[in-house]
């Protein structure tokens, strides 16, 4: 789980900084992920594309109850 420090720790140790251009956000609150999964109902045998993985709030918690999901990320 990521908290808004930690983002922040991470995207300074790895020299990274969210580009406007992108409209980068990134998702901190875990309810929000946990609400967001629960809308979309993922079926354990479903193969999910996710644009813009990011940090991989959402792509962790979405492997965990998927077959496989494919991250596309046009970032460093």
């Amino acid at each position: 789980m990521h908290t808004r420090q930690g983002i922040r720790t991470v995207l300074k140790e790895q020299k990274l900084a969210p580009k406007k251009r992108f409209g980068q956000n990134f998702l901190v609150n875990q309810h929000i992920v946990q609400e967001i999964l629960a809308r979309a109902c993922p079926a354990a045998e479903d193969t999910i594309v996710e644009l813009g993985v990011g940090l991989g709030s959402m792509t962790t918690p979405l492997a965990k109850k998927v077959k496989r999901v494919i991250g596309i990320e046009i970032d460093a």
